[in-house]
Formats: C-alpha cells, structure tokens, sequence
C-alpha cells in the first residue's frame, strides 16, 4: 500500500510540474510542435504516466472503479471550470469527496463499497450539470 501510495504521489507530481507543455500537448499538437515541445516525449510520457496509474490502482479498486473514478470526477470539473488549474483541483476534489461519501453510504446503508462510491460521483456530476446550466443562464440572463 505505501508503494501504491509513493507511485502515484511521484505521477502527481510530474504532471504537475510538467503541466504547461502537457497541457499544450494535448489540447493542440501542432502547436506545441511549433512551440518547441518535444512532443513524442510527451506522448509516451503521458501514456506511461497513465498506464502506470490504471494498473496501480485496478490492483487496488477493480476496472469498474478505476474507470468510473478517471472519468466521472473529470466530466465533473468540466461542467463547472473556467481553467484547466481549477479542472484539476475540482476533479481531485470530487473523486475524494466521491470515495469519501461513497464509503460512509456503504457503511450506514450496509452495501457494496465499490457501487456506493460510483453512484455518488454520478450524483455530484449530476449536480455539476445543474450548476453548470444555472450558471450559463444567469450570465445570458446580465447580458
């Protein structure tokens, strides 16, 4: 468990320090070619990166987990973001909140972990969704 935890500390890490040149990367490869960026280092070391984090964690929380936790939390955070800095840290955020709240449902309500945690991630991008549409509106609405 502390390897796992040590692993994906240093992914963390990398992605945030390389977080300028990933980011240009993978919203434009073109451009980042232009730019400088050596981009197939980038692609390998954004597949790696995130191998190594899929296969760390399936041996921790099974591929339904795994997948729920890598995509819902980042829908999430898209609906209610402006940058991809907030996009990070509202997805970390609510891919613990998720896991945190899931974990309490399933001890009170007495059922499987792994369900609880994905059906309240579900429920916080449902939310998201609401907040995303209320804050749309209320901006065409001051215009």
């Amino acid at each position: 468990m502390a390897r796992v935890a040590v692993l994906l500390l240093i992914i963390g890490g990398l992605v945030l320090w390389k977080l300028s040149p990933l980011t240009l990367f993978t919203t434009n490869e073109e451009l980042a070619h232009v730019s400088g960026v050596p981009v197939r280092k980038y692609q390998y070391l954004f597949v790696i990166l995130l191998a190594l984090t899929v296969a760390t964690s399936i041996r921790l929380l099974g591929i339904i987990l795994v997948t729920s936790l890598l995509v819902i939390p980042a829908a999430t955070a898209r609906n209610i973001s402006h940058t991809l800095r907030q996009q990070i840290l509202i997805s970390t955020f609510v891919g613990l909140l998720g896991g945190l709240l899931g974990t309490v449902l399933a001890y009170y309500f007495d059922i499987p972990c792994g369900p609880a945690i994905v059906v309240t991630c579900i429920a916080l991008f449902l939310i998201s969704l609401m907040l995303g549409r209320w804050s749309i509106n209320r901006s065409a609405g001051s215009r």
